[in-house]
C-alpha cells in the first residue's frame, strides 16, 4: 500500500473522529458546543491535511537529508499554522 493511501487513510479517521465529537458536543450541549467542538477539529485538521498532501508522497529522486530536512520545514508550517 502506498504512503499517500495511508496519509489519506489516517485523515479520514481524524474527519470520522471530527463529525463524530462535534454531533456528540451538539446532542449533549447544544448548538454552541457542537460548532465549538467542529471548528476546534478543524483547526487541527487543516493543517494536518496540508502536511499529509505536501510529504505524504514519495519522490525517490530525493536524498534523505533532503527528506529529513522536508519534514522539519513541513512540521515547523504545520505547527505555525
Amino acid at each position: 500500500m502506498s504512503l499517500f493511501v495511508e496519509v489519506r487513510r489516517v485523515l479520514q479517521y481524524q474527519l470520522l473522529v471530527i463529525a463524530a465529537s462535534g454531533s456528540l458536543a451538539y446532542v449533549f450541549g447544544g448548538r454552541e458546543f457542537g460548532v465549538s467542538a467542529l471548528l476546534c477539529g478543524l483547526i487541527g485538521f487543516l493543517p494536518n491535511v496540508y502536511f499529509g498532501m505536501k510529504f505524504g508522497r514519495k519522490d525517490p529522486s530525493k536524498s534523505a537529508d533532503e527528506v529529513v530536512g522536508a519534514f522539519y520545514l513541513g512540521e515547523t508550517i504545520k505547527l505555525i499554522v
